[in-house]
Parts: structure tokens; C-alpha cells; sequence
């Protein structure tokens, strides 16, 4: 399968072509299914599609501050595009750029880059029939024991590009009394083959592509006829990757009831069976048990051995706990059971104080993949999403984090799953969190989290991660302000602390600021000037600084 990364940019394009041929040949509701907990939002209904295609000419230069990083000057070429699409059918956002770099001193590393996201939410009869879709491209960080760049350096090392796409059918009605739904979600994740800067650990193995397959299908009743509310439910999901022929595959199925204890608050309980496993080709080692790597830097299967089955656990899971909503601007739920063969805990926090302020955090445990990790975490992403401030110009690379609707406190995190792009399944632990702050002139957005990974694999594997902790603890955040109809001023930052499990890999923290002026300087024309500071800190090592300043000027058609 890894043979389909050669054409992940047609693939991505073409994932983008179908999100919004959907959305505008079709009819659409606007809702934001958020799988990680973060709140979606009600779509800006404007009939029409905004289209907003523009070209973006910058100029840079940086150095280093601390450290001896050398001095580069590049000049880059920007084609951009921006849509969006709102009904009360259809509810749809993209934004893509292709950079070009162009050398003028030192070295600036890719000449090309992609950073997008669309997301759309099609509604195809009222309350039966739904359509969601989405792709993503961004940059992941390869090796947890690797530099950790976070801004558009002129030559950033451990890094790689990923795309993804999914697409989502969904069905609901009544019969009587019963409310019945199903869905199904097919995906597709791949990851480019710099092996710039990649260091080789001996046990760390880097993802390829898989593709992803998920199917719900749930009954049940609300209170009324009894005095609780009940739902059943039965999923079963499958991922097949394209490094050492790995495959996870899950089933199960749960009754859940809700029982209210009074106005605001709720007993709610589950419990039911699930199974999991997950099974891959041995590696490919030498006389000396070093693993033998690709022309990519990938592990190769070693055709010799039979498949080995690294993850098998089945049984009893259940859980209880309480939600209280004591008003429709705050819902709080907590829950705590047995799931994974052990302790687990999970909740979720929504809070709207006013109209021009939310936050939602997310507490979650579950089996992850890099692939389903970037599926789900753009399945959440609302489709009413708000252009980031620099798409790829001197700030951070975009949707390396979070990304942040229209709406205050509408997003969704990925800063977890991009720390690491490791092939080998783990059991992830964590929180994320989304703030936004909106008023005329200034507009404030936060977002952050952690993630705990424990790896699962097969111990007595020649080469093996089997129970290695990775710790991410990431933040990012971007403040704008309107100093006038034609200026603004922008503030953004982000943040990462990788703690590394594997013998002998170091801790590495990471941080970038950059500060902007932009200038409206006709219809179509804007200029813009930055400066941003980025420095990073392997363990053992002496850190780095790099200052960076650009000029810009960009226009829309």
C-alpha cells in the first residue's frame, strides 16, 4: 500500500475537489460533528459562495540569535484560494495555499510546500441524510527524539508533509417511539519522505499511509414512556497500513442509560462487550538485530516471519458517571469505568459565559493510530472555520495545532497527534482545550492540550516500543486587532514539550512568537510586515534562538 504515498498532492487536491463539488452541486446542513469533544457552531447563512482566489510575495531573512545557525535569505511565491459556502442545507469552508521557495543565501531546505483544509457538512434530506467531508495537508514532526521546528524556518529539519481526507454518509429517523442512526466514514492519511534531519533510533519506526474504515449504527428511546433515557450502540472500525502491513480492527457493543436525578444534573451508565486487535509483519533486521531501512527511512516486513498479533485484549467494558447542564450555555459531563483492560476516565466540558466568549475542553482515553488520530481530529474541526492568520508566512506551519472556527470557542486539536508520526499503534491518555474571545475590533483565540501515548506492541520483537511513554504538552494561541478599517496588528505563539519514553532519546521543547502589522492598500492589495522569534532545546544540548523578519504584499483577485 505504501506504494499509493507517491501520489498523496493528486490525491489531496482531488479529496478538496470532491468536498466542495459536494457542497455546491448539493444541499447541506451546517453542523459541526466534532469527535473530540470540541463544539461546533451554527453556519453564516449567505446563498452565495465566497471565492477568494489571490497570489502572496514575501521576503525573508533570518539568523540566529543564539547558537550558530547560518544566515539565509529566501523570497517566497504564494497561490492561495479561499471558499466558503453557507446555506441552510450546506455548511462548508476551504483554504489552501502552494508555496513556492526561492534560494537567494544559504540553505533554505523544500522548495514546495501544500498547507489546506476544507471541511463541509451536507445535509441531503432534512433530518434523514447527511454528508460530511473533509481533507487536511499540514506538517507533522517525524522523530519524538528530533528538532521540533515549529514556524516556517528557512531550513527545518524533522518534519514531513501529511494529507488527509474522509468522507462521511450518515442516516437518522423514527420508528415510533425509537430514534435509529448509522454512519459510515471512510479515510485515507499518508505522510511525504523527507528524511531531512530524521535521526535513526533503533526503535522507532515512522508512519507510511492506511486507510481507515468506520461504521456506527445505533436505538434507542427517550425519556418518556420510562423514566430514562436509553441508547444502543454497536461500532466497528478497521485500519489497514501501509508500514509493515499493520492492521487494528475493533468492534463492540454498548447500552448506555440516562437516568435525571433532577432539572440539571444526570446518572449516566454503560456497559456492554468490546473486542481489539492489532496484528503486523515482523522487521527486517540484520546479523546484528539493527533494522534495515528503506530508501525513505521506513522498516521493511522481513517476508520470512508470520504475522504477529501485538495487541489482543476482549471483554466486559463499562463506565458511569454524572452530566450537569444547568443552563444551554454550560454542559459538564464526567465519567469514569473499566475499558482497555484497565482504569479509564473521560469528560467534557462546554461553557458560553456571554456571546462573545467559549471554551470547551475535552478529557479522553482511547486507542490511536497516527492515521485515525488525524481523522478524527479533522472529522471535528468545524466547517465554519476561520482563515489563520499567516498561512505559512513567518508564524507557525497551520493546522499543526489547533484549528479554530468562526465562532468563539469552535475547534479542534491536532497538536497531540502531529508530535510524533510513529507507525506503531498506542494507547493515548490526555486533554485538549479551545478559548475564543470575539469583539469588533479584537479577536482572541487559544487552544492546547495532553497527550499521554503508552505504545503497544509485541515485546518480544527484535524491535519493539512495546510499553514506551511519549509525553506532548502543546499550546498555541493568536490575538488580532483592527487599528483601523484598513490596519490591524496580530499577535500568535506556539509551544511544545516533547518528553520522550525510549532509552537514551532526549526531551526536546520548542517556541515560536511572531508579531504582524498588515495594511489594506487598495481593493485588492495588502501589505504586511512581521518579525518572529523561534527557540528550541534538545535535552543535553545548548538551546537555539532564530530571529526572522519578512515583507510581504498580497492580492486578491
Amino acid at each position: 500500500m505504501s506504494a499509493l504515498a507517491s501520489g498523496a498532492v493528486r490525491r489531496f487536491v482531488a479529496g478538496l475537489a470532491l468536498c466542495f463539488a459536494v457542497a455546491a452541486g448539493g444541499v447541506a446542513h451546517a453542523q459541526s460533528v466534532d469527535m473530540s469533544g470540541l463544539p461546533g457552531g451554527k453556519p453564516q447563512r449567505t446563498g452565495r459562495p465566497t471565492i477568494t482566489p489571490y497570489i502572496d510575495v514575501r521576503e525573508f531573512t533570518q539568523g540566529a540569535l543564539k547558537g550558530d545557525a547560518e544566515t539565509v535569505t529566501y523570497a517566497e511565491a504564494i497561490a492561495g484560494l479561499g471558499v466558503e459556502y453557507n446555506t441552510r442545507r450546506v455548511a462548508s469552508t476551504l483554504f489552501y495555499t502552494y508555496t513556492r521557495r526561492i534560494r537567494q543565501q544559504g540553505d533554505v531546505g523544500r522548495s514546495g510546500s501544500h498547507n489546506g483544509i476544507a471541511r463541509a457538512s451536507i445535509r441531503i434530506i432534512p433530518d434523514v441524510s447527511a454528508l460530511d467531508v473533509g481533507a487536511i495537508a499540514t506538517y507533522t514532526r517525524v522523530n519524538p527524539a528530533g528538532a521540533a521546528p515549529l514556524g516556517n524556518v528557512g531550513n527545518a529539519d524533522n518534519i514531513s508533509q501529511v494529507y488527509g481526507a474522509y468522507i462521511q454518509p450518515s442516516v437518522a429517523t423514527n420508528i415510533s417511539e425509537l430514534d435509529v442512526a448509522s454512519s459510515y466514514r471512510f479515510s485515507y492519511v499518508t505522510t511525504g519522505n523527507s528524511t531531512q534531519g530524521v535521526p535513526v533510533t533503533p526503535g522507532f519506526d515512522r508512519f507510511s499511509d492506511s486507510v481507515s474504515h468506520l461504521a456506527t449504527a445505533q436505538i434507542g428511546m427517550k425519556r418518556g414512556t420510562l423514566p430514562f433515557s436509553w441508547t444502543l450502540s454497536s461500532q466497528y472500525s478497521r485500519e489497514d497500513s501501509g508500514q509493515l502491513n499493520e492492521r487494528f480492527e475493533n468492534y463492540n457493543a454498548i447500552l448506555e442509560t440516562r437516568v435525571p436525578l433532577s432539572a440539571t444534573i444526570a446518572f449516566v451508565s454503560s456497559g456492554g462487550y468490546e473486542s481489539s486487535t492489532n496484528s503486523k509483519q515482523s522487521t527486517l533486521v540484520d546479523a546484528n538485530g539493527i533494522p534495515i531501512l528503506d530508501a525513505d527511512g521506513r522498516f521493511q516486513a522481513d517476508p520470512s516471519d508470520p504475522r504477529v498479533l501485538t495487541y489482543d485484549i476482549a471483554g466486559f467494558v463499562a463506565d458511569g458517571g454524572l452530566i450537569w447542564s444547568p443552563s444551554r450555555r454550560t454542559h459538564v459531563e464526567a465519567r469514569a469505568g473499566y475499558r482497555y483492560g484497565g482504569f479509564t476516565v473521560t469528560g467534557l466540558i462546554e461553557m458560553k459565559p456571554d456571546s462573545k466568549s467559549s471554551v470547551a475542553l475535552v478529557v479522553f482515553d482511547r486507542l490511536e493510530s497516527f492515521g485515525r488520530g488525524v481523522t478524527a481530529g479533522l472529522a471535528g474541526a468545524p466547517t465554519q472555520l476561520q482563515e489563520p492568520d499567516d498561512m505559512g508566512g513567518s508564524g507557525s506551519t497551520p493546522y499543526s495545532q489547533c484549528v479554530f472556527g468562526k465562532n468563539p470557542g469552535m475547534g479542534s486539536c491536532l497538536g497531540g497527534t502531529l508530535g510524533s508520526s510513529a507507525s506503531t499503534m498506542y494507547r493515548t491518555r490526555g486533554m485538549n482545550f479551545v478559548y475564543g474571545y470575539q469583539m469588533r475590533q479584537t479577536s482572541l483565540n487559544l487552544g492546547g492540550g495532553y497527550s499521554r501515548r503508552t505504545y503497544q506492541d509485541d515485546p518480544t520483537l527484535a524491535v519493539s516500543l512495546d510499553g514506551v511513554v511519549d509525553q506532548t504538552i502543546f499550546v498555541t494561541g493568536g490575538l488580532n486587532h483592527a487599528l483601523s478599517p484598513k490596519s490591524s496588528v496580530d499577535f500568535s505563539f506556539n509551544g511544545n514539550l516533547f518528553i520522550n519514553g525510549q532509552a537514551g532519546t532526549p526531551d526536546v521543547q520548542s517556541l515560536v512568537m511572531n508579531s504582524r502589522y498588515s495594511r489594506i492598500l487598495g481593493r485588492s492589495l495588502i501589505a504586511s510586515a512581521s518579525v518572529s522569534v523561534e527557540a528550541s532545546k534538545r535535552e543535553g544540548d545548548a538551546a537555539d534562538i532564530l530571529g526572522r523578519a519578512e515583507l510581504g504584499v498580497r492580492y486578491n483577485f
